[in-house]
């Protein structure tokens, strides 16, 4: 499975997952919209950091971070997130002045900070009460700030569900894997008081499709990848001061 955890970014090889990571056109995407609507740099909190090559990787950008992640193991932990930064150090010593982590779930942790973005890669399917975080998550962001669920497994009906944790090729070995329908993930979002911007399908951006090229996800019928990615832009109402 070594070609599915390096795609996944997940790799036991922390400096080329971040290299790997940093250079692809996920991430320049998912960065181009955040800098497109704030100043630089932003404050960012990564939810469900995982490894925390997400956090490193905006941090690497100048971009002030703090990531959450309610597991501790070595792979996708918090433990994890610390092995990454002290990579991302190597890159650029001056990233512990910009980079912060802390063991915690969204749908329990508390900060008085308020953040421009909140990136959520591969995490709301994961939460056990969508709502209850994605509520944690508006209370989290400034007035005008944007939350972004990237790489979020949709699926088309209960059928189609099974057929995704059927073929998940971690499903097997955690059983943690979940998938909702595109309606389900706006009233997710929706309820929080969040306004939904856009929704990216699997084909309208690298964001989701990455590794496949362009050319090959142009060609691939969604309906034929179980759990195909998509992406959900939103925002809360107002103005940051």
């Amino acid at each position: 499975m070594r070609d599915t955890l390096r795609h996944s970014y997940i790799h036991k090889d922390y400096a080329d997952t971040l290299h790997r990571y940093r250079h692809s056109e996920e991430f320049r995407e998912v960065a181009g919209i955040i800098a497109d609507r704030y100043e630089q740099p932003a404050s960012i909190l990564d939810v469900g950091a995982g490894n925390g090559v997400c956090s490193v990787a905006f941090a690497l950008e100048n971009h002030e971070v703090v990531a959450i992640e309610p597991g501790e193991g070595p792979i996708g932990g918090i433990d994890a997130v610390e092995t990454m930064a002290k990579h991302g150090a190597w890159i650029d010593p001056t990233i512990f002045d910009r980079l912060s982590w802390e063991r915690a779930d969204i749908l329990t942790y508390q900060t008085e900070k308020r953040f421009d973005a909140v990136l959520c890669r591969q995490a709301l399917h994961h939460f056990s009460d969508p709502h209850l975080a994605v509520q944690n998550i508006f209370n989290l962001l400034k007035p005008g700030g944007t939350a972004l669920f990237v790489r979020e497994h949709v699926v088309f009906d209960a059928d189609d569900k099974q057929a995704f944790l059927k073929g998940h090729p971690f499903q097997k070995f955690y059983g943690g894997e979940n998938a909702y329908t595109v309606e389900e993930y706006i009233d997710f979002i929706k309820k929080s008081g969040l306004v939904v911007e856009k929704v990216l399908k699997f084909g309208d951006s690298p964001i989701n499709y990455e590794p496949h090229s362009r050319e090959i996800a142009q060609k691939l019928d969604e309906r034929d990848i179980a759990g195909r990615p998509y992406t959900f832009v939103a925002v809360k109402p107002g103005r940051s001061k």
